[in-house]
């Protein structure tokens, strides 16, 4: 699912779904659209909050893909 999540970003980067450096909430919202029917589950914005905080220590097997997503607008700091 990891993986899934990273290259439903990457795809939205290609396709403009970022602004600015945001993504918009059409682009969140067709990624949540894309997870959903990919693995037929239920995404739920207020139970993910406490559950993501996890993900502050996980090293991150798809580091090289998220840095795509980063990299072109992030160089200047």
């Amino acid at each position: 699912m990891d993986d899934a999540l990273v290259d439903a970003f990457l795809h939205q980067v290609i396709i403009g779904g970022r602004v600015n450096g945001t993504f918009t909430s059409k682009a969140y919202d067709d990624i949540v659209k894309e997870l959903v029917e990919k693995f037929h589950m239920e995404i739920n914005k207020d139970k993910s909050k406490p559950a993501a905080r996890k993900w502050m220590t996980t090293p991150m097997p798809n580091y090289s893909k998220m840095a795509q997503l980063r990299a072109k607008d992030r160089f200047l700091g």
